[in-house]
């Protein structure tokens, strides 16, 4: 079982990610900001849109989880949010790299941005 111990060396295993994360998020949030290259703002745009809510999202979900590593008395109810926690990252790197492909489709096929090649008899706004 997990004794406090050993609950706290998971949570600092846990608040290592996100410092990791805050790092990532400041080092390509100022490389972002620095570089205005002509044609690319609508690269710019969803690179921080979709950064900035990863970010978000995984910040709140890992501070829950290192509180309920250093907090709760049960074992299993201490690593309750990791599996979940690991499940959401997934999403939202999916999330990320399936809008930076289909920038890039739209980007070189010149196709609009309400043209969907699965169902072309109606429109629909997959964006969220």
């Amino acid at each position: 079982m997990f004794s406090y111990h050993r609950a706290s060396r998971w949570a600092a295993a846990w608040g290592g990610q996100l410092l990791f994360d805050v790092l990532v998020f400041i080092f390509t949030f100022r490389k972002l900001m620095s570089t205005r290259l002509l044609g690319k703002q609508s690269f710019m745009a969803l690179s921080l849109r979709d950064g900035a809510l990863y970010f978000g999202v995984m910040t709140v979900v890992n501070v829950a989880n290192i509180i309920m590593y250093l907090v709760m008395a049960d074992p299993f109810e201490r690593s309750m949010l990791s599996t979940p926690t690991n499940m959401l990252c997934a999403i939202m790197i999916s999330r990320l790299m399936l809008n930076l492909r289909d920038l890039e489709r739209k980007l070189t096929t010149g196709l609009p941005e309400s043209w969907n090649p699965v169902h072309t008899s109606t429109t629909h706004d997959w964006s969220f």
